[in-house]
């Protein structure tokens, strides 16, 4: 028996395609069947096998509140994105869920629409339910407006803002996130700085964007950028402003506008400016301006003040740097204190700073002293309570001009009694290089002192 002759499985047709009866002489209709074909009555339902099940005639039109009226399945999703809100009080409240099974009899599409109500978001819910019925819609097309702000010049303790408008072009829901990139004098709040901001539109939105001139740098303008991602696509927005430069007040660095010119008015007068810069003047109005102070605390003193900026701005060439103390031990009983210098001087004709660090409490650093190209690190000793013949070892850290870093090796041992043995000295050289040569120390009791090169 040739294919076509073969009998068909009745009960695999009916699997494949369902029966629709009409509702009112009950007779079983084709597959695809609008209407019953023994009185013309509109069947209940819109049959499964239907080519576009989108596009396939409701029996009853679906009505929305506004008048509207919806045929098809197609025609149903586009009057849910024409009123998206009252669209979502149909989904929320089952008015389409019983619209799906009573009027259609689509328990398929009908529990569709129940799941969608139980979702807590009605906008999300909506377009869940959108997307999971047999419809094929365009998605969201993303418009923002402005893309170029220019906000001009802002007083440096006022604050702006300006609005940017989101709007969807598309279909469906409009979901994303707003990033303001790498710019501190943007917000997203008024009262505290929000970097991102996610957000949902079905039509329009309104997002506040503030900016803060007292994050801004003074000067040149400034330009921040903002970044608004979506489903329906990506837009940036770039927002320029300025702040006014607040002169320097007074002495003889008074009227610079710029890092640059006060460190040209420093160079012409840096015995009268040095002062502005060891007292955090000339850092406090760095930090009135919005600009990075270079110099990292402390500061020193005297004419190293001003080559510490110069050469932290970039301006000057650092210089070289030999330290003349490599290292200290000391032996002695425990409790005993000795007060030792370290010395750095510079092989150029520059003035030198330097900034004394040790972990170790019994090691006492003291102000360091600055006299042009030489430098003085006071350091007290203290030997620590220990069991005698105990030997303990620490370094001191000792930062100079630009990166220049030391460290200068510290050892203590501890003796048992106080006998001509006790000393303290310190060691041009690494430790095991040279022998100290004792010189008199005024300040020793009997039977000790310190021994330097």
């Amino acid at each position: 028996m040739s294919a076509s002759m073969q009998p068909t499985d009745p009960q695999a047709d009916a699997t494949r395609w369902p029966v629709v009866r009409c509702p009112r002489c009950g007779v079983a209709q084709p597959s695809g069947a609008r209407y019953c074909h023994s009185d013309g009555e509109p069947l209940p339902g819109i049959a499964p096998a239907a080519e576009n099940d989108a596009d396939v005639f409701f029996s009853v039109p679906f009505v929305f509140p506004w008048g509207r009226q919806a045929r098809t399945l197609h025609e149903l999703a586009l009057g849910f994105c024409d009123d998206w809100e009252t669209s979502v009080h149909l989904v929320r409240e089952g008015l389409l869920a019983t619209f799906f099974a009573q009027a259609l009899g689509r328990d398929d599409l009908a529990e569709l629409a129940q799941t969608a109500a139980q979702i807590a978001d009605g906008s999300q819910a909506l377009d869940w339910l959108l997307d999971k019925l047999p419809v094929h819609l365009s998605g969201p097309q993303l418009s923002v407006e402005p893309l170029h702000v220019h906000l001009g010049q802002l007083a440096r303790d006022g604050q702006t803002h300006f609005d940017l408008h989101i709007v969807n072009q598309g279909l469906r829901l409009l979901r994303g996130r707003v990033t303001i990139e790498d710019t501190a004098w943007l917000s997203l709040a008024a009262e505290e700085p929000v970097q991102c901001r996610d957000f949902t539109c079905e039509r329009e939105l309104t997002v506040t964007v503030y900016a803060r001139g007292a994050q801004m740098p003074a000067g040149a303008a400034c330009q921040g950028r903002l970044l608004v991602d979506s489903n329906g696509g990506q837009a940036g927005v770039r927002v320029l402003a300025s702040v006014p430069v607040v002169p320097y007040p007074s002495g003889v660095l008074a009227g610079a506008r710029s890092p640059r010119q006060l460190a040209k008015l420093a160079c012409g007068h840096p015995g009268r400016a040095w002062t502005d810069f060891a007292s955090g003047a000339v850092a406090a109005w760095f930090a009135q301006n919005g600009w990075s102070y270079p110099v990292r605390p402390p500061y020193a003193n005297g004419l190293a003040a001003v080559q510490q900026f110069l050469e932290a701005a970039g301006l000057v060439r650092t210089p070289r740097i030999k330290l003349l103390t490599k290292g200290i031990v000391v032996r002695a009983p425990a409790g005993r204190t000795f007060p030792i210098r370290v010395r750095l001087r510079a092989l150029d004709a520059k003035p030198i700073y330097v900034r004394a660090e040790c972990a170790v409490p019994w090691i006492t650093l003291g102000e360091p002293l600055l006299t042009g190209r030489r430098a003085v690190v006071p350091v007290s000793v203290t030997v620590p309570e220990c069991a005698p013949g105990t030997t303990l070892a620490a370094h001191i850290d000792l930062y100079a001009n630009g990166a220049t870093h030391f460290q200068v090796p510290v050892r203590v041992t501890v003796r048992e009694s106080e006998d001509t043995g006790n000393r303290a000295w310190s060691v041009a050289g690494t430790l095991e290089q040279r022998q100290p040569i004792p010189v008199e120390w005024s300040g020793a009791p009997a039977g000790e002192g310190i021994w330097r090169p």
